[in-house]
């Protein structure tokens, strides 16, 4: 049985005593140091709601991956052997569509300061304040509300649950 344990070791060139981290990580390089947290920007550094558009959400809400997981969702329920009418299939398609507008929404909350700094993502709403945080949430707030909310009155209570699971498992709540 290996024991992970803290060992003294004798360094050559000082003759004094180094403490390693454990027997993997004999030095001292893989201790995190504090950093400052930074401070978040005033509220002017944010557009006006009233220059919020469509786009917007629809950047917030990964419209492009949101229709993929749509497509995949309605496929399923297409070729479900339970009856399928088209009430159901819309009302699938739209709560679904939801639940992803959320997780997306909340996961790029969460990936501000990582956006940030990737190339791929600089252009995010959240990153280049097109949006403010605390109104990206109440965005979050209402699609994970309104998403299982129609598939629990619309599809049926299974659905809803693996919807509402689907936002916290990807959003990391």
């Amino acid at each position: 049985m290996l024991l992970l344990r803290a060992t003294t070791t004798r360094c050559c060139l000082r003759q004094t005593r180094c403490y390693s981290t454990s027997f993997f990580f004999p030095n001292s390089q893989w201790q995190t140091r504090p950093t400052a947290q930074p401070t978040p920007p005033p509220l002017s550094a944010y557009k006006p709601a009233e220059r919020l558009s469509l786009k917007v959400y629809a950047q917030l809400s990964k419209s492009q991956l949101s229709t993929l997981v749509v497509l995949t969702a309605m496929s399923g329920v297409a070729l479900s052997p339970l009856p399928a009418s088209v009430p159901i299939l819309l009302s699938t398609a739209l709560g679904t569509a939801l639940c992803c507008a959320s997780a997306n929404a909340l996961n790029q909350l969460q990936e501000i300061p990582l956006d940030a700094q990737m190339a791929r993502t600089r252009n995010r709403p959240l990153v280049r304040r097109a949006i403010s945080p605390l109104h990206a949430t109440g965005f979050a707030l209402a699609t994970g509300l309104a998403g299982p909310a129609i598939l629990w009155t619309m599809v049926n209570p299974t659905t809803a649950v693996l919807g509402a699971a689907n936002i916290a498992l990807y959003a990391g709540v």
